[in-house]
C-alpha cells in the first residue's frame, strides 16, 4: 500500500495531547500514559520538511515533520477556506513552535487546568467554611 500524500488543506491528526491514564480497575495492570490525539489541518509547508499545522481542539498552530502526522482525509479545503488556511499560517500569535514546543505547550496546558480545577474546589470550600460559619 503506497503511503498517501500530505498537501496543504489536508486534514491530520497527531498524538501530541496532554498525557492520559489508560489505568483499568485491575491492581495487577500497569497503568500506562499516552499522549492524547489532536485533530488539525495543514496551513503551510515549512523549511526542513516540515508542516505547520492548525489545530482545532487549541486553536494554536505548530509545525512537524510527516512521520508526527496521521493522514484523516486526503481531500483538501475548497478555495473559499484558503484565506484562512493563509490567516492560521501567518498569523504569529497562535504559533507554538516545533513537535517538541507543542507536547511541552500541551502539557503545561493540561497542568494548568488541573491546578485551576484544584483552585476552584479549595475556593468553594472556603466560601462554604465561612459561609456556614456566620451566625444566621
Amino acid at each position: 500500500m503506497q503511503p498517501s500524500k500530505l498537501t496543504i488543506g489536508c486534514r491530520v491528526s497527531a498524538k501530541i495531547g496532554p498525557l492520559m491514564s489508560t489505568a483499568t480497575e485491575d491492581p495487577t495492570n500497569k497503568s500506562r500514559r499516552l499522549c492524547s490525539v489532536l485533530h488539525g489541518t495543514i496551513v503551510s509547508s515549512q523549511p526542513d520538511l516540515l508542516w505547520r499545522v492548525h489545530w482545532d481542539e487549541i486553536d494554536r498552530t505548530s509545525d512537524h515533520s510527516s512521520k508526527n502526522l496521521r493522514l484523516l482525509s486526503a481531500m483538501t479545503v475548497t478555495d473559499t477556506d484558503k484565506i484562512l488556511l493563509q490567516e492560521w499560517a501567518r498569523k504569529r500569535s497562535i504559533y507554538v513552535g516545533k513537535h517538541q514546543d507543542m507536547m511541552q505547550y500541551t502539557r503545561d496546558i493540561s497542568q494548568n487546568e488541573t491546578t485551576l480545577t484544584l483552585l476552584d474546589f479549595a475556593d468553594m470550600l472556603c466560601y462554604n467554611m465561612l459561609h456556614n460559619s456566620l451566625p444566621k
